[in-house]
């Protein structure tokens, strides 16, 4: 794994990840070899500010926001593949693996000390390594309400 995160001055966050596996098991009473590889990079930005201004108007006026407000994205592409080596035979098959893109951005306003608001969404779309799997995408959203105890 290899990772880098930076924050700057005026208020901006940006991470790079790099991860990378491999697992291998030997089942000797099939001589057969199973790998597993996975490479994966994520990439994440975000930005805070106080005091936002909105483009909407409440009697006349622009909406304010006084406190925090965060927004972050998330970016992620992960490449895993199965492959299954029989040993006597000399036949290597790939038996399994996706790559996957996964999209998430987040917004989350600090209400006051004790009370955050975020919103969420993600889309993961999924393609096969191999033809006998199907092509998945997912998409899902959320908002959420925090309150903290003290």
């Amino acid at each position: 794994m290899l990772g880098i995160n930076i924050a700057t001055r005026n208020n901006w966050t940006v991470s790079f990840d790099y991860k990378r596996s491999r697992i291998l098991k030997l089942f000797a009473a099939q001589f057969n070899v199973t790998e597993m590889r996975n490479n994966e990079v994520q990439f994440q930005a975000g930005y805070r500010v106080t005091g936002l201004t909105l483009p909407f108007r409440r009697n006349g006026r622009k909406l304010y926001l006084p406190n925090d407000f965060r927004f972050d994205m998330t970016v992620n592409v992960a490449d895993n593949i199965t492959i299954t080596r029989k040993i006597d035979q000399n036949d290597n098959r790939a038996t399994g693996g996706t790559k996957q893109v996964r999209i998430g951005p987040a917004a989350t306003y600090q209400i006051n000390n004790k009370i955050n608001m975020a919103f969420r969404y993600n889309k993961t779309i999924m393609s096969p390594r191999i033809a006998n799997q199907f092509y998945t995408a997912l998409t899902d959203f959320g908002f959420e309400i925090r309150y903290t105890l003290n």
